[in-house]
């Protein structure tokens, strides 16, 4: 597990910004048809994203259909402490220098 750094942001050719804050990650490997990367690449060609970004999308995109509002919502409340409590810490080490 390690801790993105930066947030990343991308503007979809939809005009829709993409915005990746840091969070605690774990790093999976899967294997995928050919077919459906090859599709994937050419999807993540037009959409002018990595193809690491429009993965992270698509699996969100599922999660926010699957996700029954009661555990979405308690999903998102986890994601803004942490995301709070990081912006915290940012702030006493920005105020300690």
């Amino acid at each position: 597990m390690n801790m993105q750094e930066k947030s990343e942001k991308y503007i979809t050719e939809e005009g829709f910004e993409l915005k990746f804050y840091p969070q605690e990650m774990e790093e999976i490997s899967i294997s995928l048809p050919k077919l459906t990367l090859d599709a994937m690449e050419k999807i993540a060609e037009r959409k002018d994203l990595p193809l690491k970004a429009l993965l992270k999308f698509f699996i969100g995109q599922g999660l926010r259909n699957e996700l029954s509002p009661e555990e979405a919502k308690e999903l998102l409340h986890k994601r803004m402490n942490s995301k709070k409590g990081k912006m915290e810490e940012k702030l006493e080490v920005d105020l300690a220098a």
